[in-house]
């Protein structure tokens, strides 16, 4: 999960930090984010 990803990324030494999704656009508007990754555990078909 989300927590995993992070552990990996600081351990590799790439800066990271995990943030709520909600978080996100509010982050965004104030330039305080770089990049985003995202997953999904289900993904419907319809």
């Amino acid at each position: 999960g989300s927590r995993l990803t992070a552990f990996e990324l600081v351990h590799d030494k790439i800066p990271a930090t995990l943030i709520a999704d909600s978080a996100v656009a509010a982050l965004m508007k104030d330039g305080r984010v770089d990049a985003v990754i995202v997953g999904a555990d289900r993904i419907a078909a319809n």
